[in-house]
């Protein structure tokens, strides 16, 4: 029976719902639009200015998790790793749940090679400019190096130190430390010395001491 003119209809008009026991036009509670039955969690839609949530609420805004449909009035649901976003693409995120990292809108579960993950902001952020992969933002936290940079002690440099010489291999540039047994001050390669430190001399790309016969020691190169 329609609520207001006592007319028998197939359907109730907005904010009323059919009581198959009645058989009446039951009016909504008052925050939904449309319902199903009585009840603030009950509603099918909502007044305009506010939203259908997931569990049957109208209410201004919509939680996390979930995004507004401004054309449907209802709260939608976000990508699954997405916490906050602007529709249910994958890659429209706006945060991340915990456990994923944002990069360029998406929630990966590792970084891209010059990002890291943040855990306190759930965010890949930028490492520093000589990194190719790192640990932190910082310049001593670098995994693996851009050319013209080789890695030593988790920082990038140019030019390694005395002791060690630059090695590419696997993809990976590394400072490697000179082989002890040649005693080198400076290495071309893990086989041979460039020169010594003292009280070692240069002999044949290695550093010895005593110079082998028919040798002096020189002290001055």
């Amino acid at each position: 029976m329609h609520p207001t003119d006592n007319t028998c209809n197939d359907g109730c008009p907005d904010g009323y719902y059919k009581d198959d026991d009645t058989r009446k036009c039951l009016v909504c509670h008052e925050s939904c639009e449309t319902c199903t039955v009585y009840g603030e969690a009950e509603c099918t839609s909502c007044p305009e200015g506010t939203y259908l949530t997931l569990n049957g609420y109208c209410k201004e805004s919509c939680v996390e998790g979930t995004w507004t449909n401004v054309d449907t009035r209802v709260c939608e649901e976000c990508y699954y790793n997405c916490e906050t976003c602007w529709t249910g693409e994958y890659d429209n995120c706006y945060t991340c749940v915990e456990g994923w990292f944002l990069s360029e809108n998406t929630c990966g579960s590792i970084c891209p090679d010059g990002t890291y993950a943040d855990d306190a902001t759930n965010e890949c952020l930028i490492c520093h400019d000589t990194c190719e992969t790192c640990s932190k933002g910082d310049d001593g936290s670098c995994l693996k190096c851009d050319s013209p940079y080789y890695l030593y002690d988790n920082t990038c440099i140019e030019n390694c130190p005395n002791g060690y010489f630059p090695e590419i291999a696997d993809g990976e540039r590394e400072c490697t430390k000179c082989t002890s047994a040649l005693n080198c001050k400076t290495c071309d390669d893990s086989t041979s010395c460039e020169s010594c430190d003292s009280p070692y001399y240069y002999y044949e790309g290695t550093c010895i001491t005593p110079c082998p016969s028919g040798y002096y020691k020189n002290t001055v190169s």
